[in-house]
């Protein structure tokens, strides 16, 4: 860590009063009394409110600014006459002395607060950082009671979208699992079909090191994205087999697998041309690219993903195919 600030309020000088109670006992005055008495004078209290045209305005009752702001003229006051006739006084019964306080209460979410700030180093992830601060130092922490601690900041915003984020993606896993199922009918032929979002991950994860960005909100909307691609791309090859075996009545072999391969070479490569094409200004704009932050990690899983899952798609989709339907598609099962 580096930079460790601790956030302290500002302090404004204030006067402090403190009843006495001895004198105050002697003169017959209870503090619940004074207290009321000096929260009336010095806060005010609503008596009304005065309307003009669409606007209104609340009374406030309590003494004038300059009586309020003086030690001299708050002691003067008045509270109470004793059966003798005489009088007494604020300051015969209140301490009255200069202080300071708070010029303001930080608070978060209606609890006070104070924030100890720090920066990770150069080099350190900023997670890895916070989960060494909780496992070291705050567990080891003996709090009073009614005090806890609390990691946040960009660090624990971080980490909340990021599991967010990973919520989502299964999410999108299981609608896209759900809508081949719903194509094919068959789990076989659905599993054959993710098979590219590893192959398409593991180019994705490959782009990111390359280019030197770590995993964060905008690489794993990349990946969202390249799952829906790559899982396309793969339902347009299987979708051509089953079409020539059971639509065109072509037999199950080598030679028809590699016909229906080459028949959807184009679209797969368009597609992909496509994709890398278009984010192509955001991976060699640099810099002077608005919003470059956040749409270069999602270029980069994007088109690393596409590079890889194109490219052994081709090959590693047909074989697959080949390999699981010679039981599927054994001569008695034929048609």
């Amino acid at each position: 860590m580096q930079g460790v600030f601790v956030e302290t309020p500002a302090f404004a000088p204030e006067w402090k009063l403190s009843v006495e109670h001895p004198q105050a006992s002697a003169a017959g005055l209870s503090p619940p009394q004074i207290a009321r008495f000096l929260s009336l004078a010095l806060g005010g209290r609503s008596v009304g409110r005065v309307y003009e045209e669409e606007r209104s305005y609340e009374i406030i009752m309590r003494l004038p600014d300059a009586v309020r702001r003086s030690r001299q003229a708050l002691a003067a006051i008045t509270l109470h006459y004793r059966p003798d006739g005489s009088a007494v006084r604020v300051g015969d019964v209140v301490d009255i002395y200069e202080s300071e306080g708070p010029y303001e209460i930080l608070r978060n979410n209606g609890e006070r607060r104070m924030t100890v700030q720090f920066a990770s180093r150069p080099g350190a992830g900023g997670l890895e950082v916070a989960r060494a601060v909780e496992r070291d130092l705050l567990s080891q922490l003996q709090l009073p009671q009614g005090y806890r601690l609390e990691m946040g900041g960009r660090l624990r915003a971080r980490q909340t979208a990021l599991e967010r984020m990973a919520w989502i993606s299964l999410g999108a896993l299981v609608l896209i699992l759900g809508g081949l199922y719903w194509h094919f009918r068959s789990w076989s032929l659905c599993l054959q079909a993710l098979i590219n979002l590893p192959l398409a991950f593991i180019g994705g994860v490959i782009a990111l090191w390359i280019s030197g960005a770590g995993i964060s909100v905008a690489s794993l909307v990349g990946f969202v994205a390249l799952a829906g691609i790559a899982a396309r791309n793969g339902l347009l090859m299987l979708t051509r087999f089953e079409r020539m075996i059971h639509e065109e009545g072509r037999e199950f072999n080598r030679q028809t697998i590699i016909a229906g391969a080459l028949d959807r070479l184009a679209p797969v490569l368009m597609t992909a041309s496509c994709a890398v094409l278009g984010l192509a200004p955001v991976l060699l704009g640099g810099a002077a690219i608005p919003g470059r932050e956040i749409l270069f990690p999602v270029a980069t899983v994007i088109v690393g993903g596409l590079l890889s899952s194109t490219l052994l798609d081709l090959v590693l989709t047909p074989l697959l195919y080949y390999l699981l339907g010679r039981h599927r598609y054994a001569p008695e099962a034929l048609p």
